[in-house]
């Protein structure tokens, strides 16, 4: 037999290929705790684990072609970026697409009150670079050859983004906002409640529990009594919706849909040089409950298991979720 060595070197390139993509980038964590610095917080360190795990989503969107979040388990969040052409972003651009909403923070409980615009997605990116509690981020990134665009991936533990919570300790005395008017505050639910927080990408979107029509997302379903729900969502020139939702006993239970344009709807659609696209970060409550998929922003009557996709020569698997709408 005269395969060892071939066995031994594909092992080695394997090997190179993870610690390639593990390894400690000093970029990423100077440009995230840059931001940082001005709150006062703890700066991040970089975690392998982490950076794995966001290279393969990473890998995962540049396959398909699409820039989607993952399917946390709470665990950890998670910021996504697009870059084209392929090449044209370095990571601390990324960082700073992501950081440039602090113009629109206002510092406060997180939640749509802490942007100017009146929408939490508006700054969460920032708020999780951010955020006093998180301690690692771990980052990686892929490129689809045939859209000539990179996808960057960074995920972080112990997540932030806890609706209700302060991002960080103010150091200064918290300016008088009474003069602003603030829109689309969703109410911090109590310890006892029971309730579901519906997001859609586009918002807008009529949404059916159980074939009964509850609200116009975004917002919030309170008082829910525990148990699976059949969802449905519709908004005119896109796709129907379908997916199920378990609410638990005194928990808030957040659904993120990213809606998918009809065929028969024209979407018009511009690419400029380098021009970055990005999409909502996901939110982290202390009582999360996330149906399966996230977010695809942002769940099924019957959730099969697609087979595992391979990525690359690392050899690394990931179970995907199959959403059926129709």
């Amino acid at each position: 037999m005269k395969t060892g060595p071939r066995i031994a070197v594909s092992f080695v390139l394997m090997l190179l290929m993870l610690c390639a993509i593990t390894a400690a980038n000093p970029e990423i964590i100077a440009a995230h705790n840059a931001y940082r610095n001005d709150t006062g917080v703890t700066p991040l360190t970089y975690s392998s684990e982490l950076a794995t795990s966001a290279q393969i989503w990473a890998e995962h969107d540049a396959h398909i072609g699409s820039l989607v979040h993952s399917s946390p388990d709470g665990s950890y969040g998670e910021n996504i970026a697009l870059f084209g052409p392929s090449g044209s972003a370095s990571w601390t651009q990324v960082v700073n697409l992501w950081g440039a909403e602090k113009s629109n923070f206002i510092y406060g409980p997180f939640g749509d009150g802490s942007s100017k615009t009146g929408h939490w997605n508006d700054v969460g990116h920032y708020t999780q670079i951010v955020w006093g509690t998180t301690t690692q981020c771990g980052c990686g990134k892929a490129t689809n050859v045939t859209q000539n665009t990179e996808y960057f991936v960074c995920q972080y533990k112990p997540p932030g983004n806890y609706w209700g919570q302060y991002p960080y300790p103010q150091r200064v005395q918290v300016p008088d906002t009474s003069g602003l008017t603030l829109t689309n505050k969703t109410p911090v639910e109590t310890a006892t409640g029971s309730s579901v927080y519906f997001e859609t990408n586009p918002a807008g979107a009529a949404i059916w529990l159980n074939g009964t029509k509850v609200g116009t997302s975004v917002f919030t379903y309170p008082n829910a009594t525990p148990g699976t729900y059949a969802v449905l969502i519709r908004k005119s020139g896109y796709e129907d919706y379908t997916g199920t939702v378990t609410v638990l006993e005194g928990k808030r239970t957040v659904f993120y849909a990213l809606l998918t344009p009809d065929e028969d709807t024209t979407v018009a659609t511009t690419v400029a040089t380098a021009t970055p696209v990005k999409t909502a970060p996901t939110i982290r409550k202390s009582t999360l409950n996330i149906p399966t998929p996230w977010p695809g922003t942002t769940p099924a009557d019957a959730s099969p298991v697609d087979p595992l996709l391979d990525i690359g020569a690392a050899g690394i698997g990931v179970g995907l979720v199959v959403i059926r709408r129709r």
